[in-house]
């Protein structure tokens, strides 16, 4: 129901990493979504990274609703 994509892969054969980047093509890309503890410093790095071939992507950064207990989110100026 996110639309949201989370791939977990173990190791492949030869690889000793913890983790691999997996090439996709940037129109798979639809949002960005900064949760609410979201430093300054790592909203800033990635919005400018939107900067190169990702712009058509729009960012929304999360806030947290105490009252009805959910995330609330709003269009990031950019």
């Amino acid at each position: 129901y996110e639309k949201e994509w989370r791939i977990i892969s173990g190791a492949r054969p030869g690889e000793k990493e913890l983790f691999a980047d997996y090439d996709f093509h940037p129109r798979e890309l639809t949002g960005v979504y900064l949760g609410p503890k979201c430093s300054v410093e790592d909203r800033g790095d990635i919005l400018a990274l939107l900067a190169h071939g990702l712009e058509h992507l729009r960012a929304y950064a999360a806030r947290a609703d105490s009252l009805q207990a959910r995330f609330t989110f709003n269009g990031v100026p950019g």
